[in-house]
């Protein structure tokens, strides 16, 4: 469970991701049949004894749903309050991503980095906003985006559309793969510089 309700994603955003963060693959036992439960809790001791403050629970990787909770499950034992467990909003459709955040939310994972499944294709800016909204709202997490322009979505780095995600959403940075993450409102990340203020409803 975050330590912040979804009226304080921002403050405990600027306060807590200072630092870098890194993914963690989960690595499957030899015969591929399980999680390999002591190597991901190694490689979550390698991420804090590196000084990273975070680490990506990626979902990427061929594993069922209820893998991946165990996986965030893991990671959140193990690294015992030394980094924070960000889960991979990256599945097939918007129905898993919500099982997703829902199992990394239960499993104590503290933040969403928000990716559009492969097979996404919007019509218009409309259906990656209400997309957007409609994750966000299934869940007390921030959440931060990560539109890609090579997978079609240029559009969702345009500063007005960046605005009013983070505006109607728990969103705390619209970030960028080829980039640090940059602001087009206000977020957590050092020297972004805000071009609109936005006062969220609890």
């Amino acid at each position: 469970m975050a330590g912040y309700s979804k009226s304080e994603a921002r403050d405990w955003a600027r306060e807590k991701l200072v630092g870098v963060a890194n993914v963690t693959v989960p690595t499957m036992t030899s015969d591929f049949t399980a999680l390999n439960e002591k190597a991901i809790r190694h490689d979550v001791e390698k991420a804090i004894e590196h000084g990273f403050i975070g680490s990506l629970a990626c979902s990427e990787v061929n594993m069922s749903m209820a893998e991946y909770g165990r996986l965030c499950e893991l990671m959140v034992d193990q690294s015992a309050g030394r980094m924070i467990t960000v889960h991979h909003a990256a599945f097939n459709s918007l129905e898993e991503s919500i099982e997703g955040v829902k199992l990394a939310e239960a499993a104590g994972a503290e933040l969403v980095l928000l990716c559009y499944p492969p097979y996404f294709y919007p019509k218009s800016l409309e259906d990656v906003y209400t997309y957007t909204k409609t994750l966000c709202d299934a869940t007390n997490l921030g959440v931060m985006l990560f539109p890609v322009p090579s997978w079609g979505s240029s559009g969702c780095t345009r500063p007005t559309f960046r605005c009013r995600c983070c505006a109607a959403c728990s969103t705390i940075a619209p970030t960028s793969s080829r980039s640090r993450p940059r602001a087009g409102c206000r977020t957590s990340w050092p020297r972004s510089r805000c071009t609109a203020r936005f006062t969220r409803k609890s």
